[in-house]
């Protein structure tokens, strides 16, 4: 008695562009990428192993699959950090830290704000005294005293007395901007 052996391929028992190879009463499938299972049928899902980081969702292709990456995050599995200095948003030479989804400057003295661009009015709380006007400068500022007189805040009373300015042993009286003789006997003027 002879048998036949019948070619199970013939049917195409293999799913998705799988081959076939017929074998005694069986066959087997190769299946192409992506496939698994007897007959190629069962998708496998490469999102199983959970290759997104950081949180990312996860999109099953057939044999591959993509990350949907969590904001300051990219690549393939949304491993690399985004390095939101790279574009140096600091102004006047400040530092930048890089964060996740975001950086941090670390502003250089007389400057503000989230990328340092604004300058800090440092004439704001009015550190020029009598009356003199203010000049904001870089982490500074400059008074320009009103006459009589000097220092930085304009705070120094400027000593009109001390050229001794009054003649014939006459006393001085310093005033604003000014001074007074207080003149000897017999002696007069200013």
């Amino acid at each position: 008695n002879k048998s036949l052996d019948m070619d199970e391929c013939q049917n195409t028992p293999c799913q998705h562009n799988s081959t076939c190879t017929d074998l005694v009463d069986d066959y087997k499938c190769n299946c192409t990428a992506g496939y698994s299972g007897k007959n190629c049928s069962i998708k496998i899902d490469e999102c199983q192993n959970k290759p997104c980081q950081h949180n990312s969702s996860c999109t099953d292709l057939v044999n591959d699959y993509k990350c949907n990456c969590t904001a300051g995050y990219s690549g393939k599995n949304c491993s690399s950090d985004i390095d939101e200095c790279q574009n140096t948003p600091c102004q006047h030479d400040s530092t930048c830290t890089d964060l996740v989804n975001d950086y941090k400057c670390n502003c250089t003295a007389g400057y503000s704000g989230k990328n340092c661009s604004t300058d800090i009015d440092d004439c704001q709380n009015t550190p020029c005294q009598y009356d003199s006007t203010c000049t904001d400068l870089v982490n500074d500022y400059k008074c320009n005293c009103t006459p009589g007189y000097s220092g930085k805040n304009c705070s120094i009373d400027i000593d009109e007395c001390q050229n001794t300015p009054c003649q014939h042993d006459s006393t001085c009286t310093d005033l604003v901007n000014d001074y007074k003789c207080n003149c000897t006997a017999g002696y007069s003027g200013k």
